[in-house]
């Protein structure tokens, strides 16, 4: 209906009914309380791969580039990540004309693996070697249980090494 323009139907009426005015408080108040409880949005990962840098050189003396990033806890509960030592396992990824495909681990752990926890909202910065060239990402799997294997995993952003 156009503004201002009252309909001849008595079945349509141009204010809402007392009932559906509650039932939108009440659902925009129950929104708001989830919100400052720390209720995460459904789309957002629970951990998140954060680098301060998307290019890298390889260093001639090891002809490997030194990558550094973060893990960082978005959610309200603890998650675990594959560990070896204290150092967390992430799976290095190379853009091919296929997509995205693992490389090759060039040595395992040497050392006690174990699941690493990040508690909530914590962070924790490691660095990994590369001696490719190209465009890569790093993911790293993750579980909401000590007891569990990592059945989640996120993608980290792109990056090229020289």
């Amino acid at each position: 209906m156009f503004a201002g323009v009252r309909s001849q139907d008595p079945m349509i009426t141009d204010t809402p009914r007392r009932g559906d005015a509650r039932t939108a408080w009440l659902v925009l108040a129950s929104v708001l309380v989830g919100v400052g409880c720390g209720v995460t949005d459904a789309s957002a990962p629970d951990l998140a791969i954060e680098m301060s840098t998307t290019a890298f050189m390889r260093v001639p003396s090891t002809q490997s580039a030194l990558i550094p990033f973060q893990l960082r806890s978005n959610d309200s509960v603890t998650v675990y990540v594959p560990g070896c030592g204290r150092h967390p396992v992430l799976t290095l990824q190379q853009r091919t004309s296929a997509g995205w495909q693992d490389t090759p681990a060039v040595l395992g752990c040497i050392g006690s693996s174990g699941p690493i926890a990040l508690l909530p909202h914590a962070v924790l910065a490691d660095t990994l070697r590369c001696p490719q060239v190209g465009t890569f990402r790093l993911t790293v799997a993750y579980s909401l249980s000590a007891s569990e294997a990592a059945n989640m995993a996120v993608p980290g952003p792109s990056f090229t090494v020289q």
